[in-house]
């Protein structure tokens, strides 16, 4: 799991709960990571999921503002902090392109 060892290489906890706050602070919203242990995609295996929600409590109404999905295996990842924090990166991306593929441009 994720570890802050001053003698480890990977990154530690305290990188991945940085990052995790930046992209609420940056995107306003809420930041949910899920470890799953099930078949996505004929592969089974364990699946870091994450999601950002914007909540309006005025309309009541929940809206998803990216999405990311990671297959973590022994193979790719050594550390879960390190897996964490490349969907983390991911979610990032994700919530980019889609504020870019939704914003219009202005007509001259």
């Amino acid at each position: 799991m994720a570890s802050n060892d001053r003698w480890s290489s990977t990154l530690g906890l305290v990188d991945v709960i940085a990052c995790m706050n930046a992209i609420e602070a940056m995107n306003e919203c809420t930041v949910v990571v899920r470890l799953l242990t099930l078949d996505m995609d004929n592969r089974y295996g364990p699946w870091l999921t994450a999601e950002a929600y914007v909540y309006r409590p005025e309309g009541g109404v929940l809206r998803r503002l990216g999405s990311a999905r990671l297959l973590c295996t022994a193979q790719t990842f050594s550390a879960m902090d390190t897996a964490v924090f490349r969907l983390l990166h991911m979610l990032d991306g994700d919530i980019a392109a889609r504020e870019m593929s939704s914003a219009t441009t202005p007509k001259a």
